[in-house]
Formats: C-alpha cells, sequence, structure tokens
C-alpha cells in the first residue's frame, strides 16, 4: 500500500511542476506575440522608408514563419492588415486594441505620415512589451510556486 502513496506522491508532484510549466508557457507566448507585432510594424516601417513601398505589397516580402509570431495561423499569405488581423489569435485585449488601431490607420496616408505612425506605435509596443516583460518574471515564480505548492499539499494529505 506504501508503494501507491509514493508512486501517487511522485506523479502528482510531476503534474504540479508540468501544470505550472504549461502555464508559464502560456505567459510568454504573449510576450511572444508582442515581440511579433513589434518586429512587423518594424519590417513596414524599413520598407517604406527605404523602398518606398505600397503597404500592400509589404505582407507578399514578409515571410509566413514571421506571421506565425504574430499569432497568424492560415496558410495564405494575407493581402492587408485586416486580413492578418481576421487570421490572428491574439492572446490579450491589451494586445489587440493596439494593433487594431495600427490597422485601422496603416495605408491611409502618404510616406512621412506613414513612417510617424509606425514610429508612435513601435514606442507604445516597446512600452507594453517591457511591462509585461517585468510582469513576467514575477507571474512565472507566482505561477509554479502556487502549481507546486499545491501538489505538495496533496501529498501531504495523502500520508
Amino acid at each position: 500500500m506504501n508503494l501507491f502513496k509514493i508512486v501517487g506522491s511522485i506523479l502528482i508532484v510531476i503534474c504540479g511542476a508540468l501544470g505550472a510549466r504549461s502555464v508559464n508557457c502560456t505567459a510568454d507566448g504573449v510576450l511572444s506575440q508582442y515581440e511579433g507585432f513589434e518586429a512587423l510594424i518594424r519590417f513596414a516601417r524599413v520598407q517604406i522608408e527605404c523602398f518606398g513601398m505600397p503597404c500592400e505589397e509589404i505582407f507578399q516580402r514578409y515571410g509566413n514563419t514571421q506571421l506565425r509570431a504574430c499569432g497568424y495561423i492560415r496558410e495564405a499569405v494575407p493581402l492587408n492588415f485586416h486580413e492578418l488581423l481576421d487570421g490572428c489569435e491574439i492572446k490579450e485585449s491589451e494586445l489587440e486594441g493596439v494593433v487594431r488601431g495600427f490597422a485601422s490607420e496603416f495605408g491611409a496616408g502618404y510616406r512621412e505620415e506613414e513612417l510617424r505612425l509606425c514610429d508612435y506605435y513601435l514606442t507604445l509596443l516597446r512600452e507594453k512589451r517591457k511591462k509585461l516583460s517585468d510582469e513576467l518574471i514575477k507571474k512565472k515564480k507566482v505561477n509554479t510556486t502556487l502549481w507546486v505548492s499545491s501538489a505538495l499539499g496533496a501529498v501531504i494529505m495523502l500520508f
């Protein structure tokens, strides 16, 4: 009977550790999505500034793997920013608001206006990403502590 308790206890602790890892990976996914959209807007800015590229052609040059970092789940390359957002699974409402704000204004102005728009939203995304990354360290510690301690509490109740 003690062998079953020991094996059960080990399984509960392993489940607690895996649960903490799963929650922490989800939190990392939100941060990587911020970085993906930041890279996309930076790419769009470079294409507009250096090559004078129209907004519709920017997505044709941006790779599918980079679009996956933004949460894009479709196979076909999007033709514009609204199509990109329709095919994305955005994990945080604050990020979605910022990106939708950019999408509503992107492609409606001249070159200088587009560059200012990209600079503004890049600064906004950087600030939010920095704030999120600072919070993420604390959040990971809390998640790990809660999951592992609850697993250990269940083990203690077994004995």
